[in-house]
C-alpha cells in the first residue's frame, strides 16, 4: 500500500481511519445508552448496572429516562451527520486516488513507444485505465471500511466486557469454538 500512495494520500489515509476510530467511539456510545434506556422503562430496579449508576449521578435523579433518552438521540443525530461527511471525505479520497493512477497509466501509455503500443488491443488499454483503477481504489476503499468495522466491533466487545465480563467472555469462547469447528468441518468445501 505504501508504494501505491503518495506522503499526502498516506496521510488522508490515516486521517481516515482515526476518523472512523472516533466513529466507533461514538457508535459504542450510543449502543451503550440502550442499556439505561431499557432499564428505565423496565424500571428494574435490581440489575442496575454501574454504567446506568453513573448516568443517574450525572444527570440527577429527576426525569433521568427523558435525559438519557434526549442523550441518545442527539447522539443518533451527530453520529449520523458524522458518518455522512467522513463518507463524503472516503469517497473524495478514493475518487481522487483513482483518478491520479489512471492518469499516471495513461501518461505511461502516451509516452510509450509507438511500437509498443500497437502490439497491445486498445481495449487492453482501457481495462488497464479504467477496470484495474477501479479494482485497486475499491480495494483501499474496503480496507479503510474493515479497519472502521474492526474498531467498532473490538470497542462494542470491550464495552460488553465492561457491562458483564464473565457473560461476554462465555459467549466470545462460545462463537469461537463454533468457527473453529465450522471452519474444520467445512475445510474442503473452502479449499483452505
Amino acid at each position: 500500500m505504501t508504494k501505491l500512495l503518495n506522503i499526502k494520500e498516506r496521510k488522508n489515509f490515516y486521517l481516515l481511519v482515526f476518523l472512523y476510530s472516533f466513529f466507533s467511539i461514538l457508535e459504542v456510545l450510543n449502543i451503550s445508552l440502550i442499556f439505561p434506556i431499557m432499564e428505565g422503562l423496565l424500571e428494574n430496579q435490581t440489575s442496575k448496572s454501574v454504567y446506568s449508576s453513573y448516568l443517574k449521578d450525572v444527570m440527577g435523579e429527576e426525569n433521568n429516562l427523558v435525559k438519557i433518552l434526549l442523550l441518545f438521540f442527539l447522539l443518533f443525530l451527530f453520529k449520523n451527520i458524522y458518518f455522512i461527511i467522513i463518507t463524503y471525505f472516503q469517497n473524495s479520497f478514493i475518487f481522487n486516488f483513482k483518478r491520479k493512477v489512471s492518469n499516471e497509466i495513461f501518461e505511461k501509455l502516451i509516452t510509450s513507444e509507438y511500437k509498443s503500443f500497437n502490439t497491445k488491443n486498445s481495449s487492453s488499454y482501457l481495462k488497464n485505465i479504467i477496470g484495474d483503477t477501479t479494482q485497486v481504489a475499491q480495494c483501499i476503499g474496503m480496507l479503510i471500511i474493515f479497519y472502521s468495522d474492526l474498531l467498532v466491533l473490538l470497542c462494542i466487545f470491550i464495552m460488553l466486557m465492561l457491562f458483564n465480563f464473565e457473560v461476554t467472555v462465555l459467549v466470545f469462547i462460545i462463537l469461537i469454538s463454533l468457527l473453529i469447528i465450522y471452519v474444520v468441518f467445512f475445510k474442503k468445501k473452502f479449499n483452505i
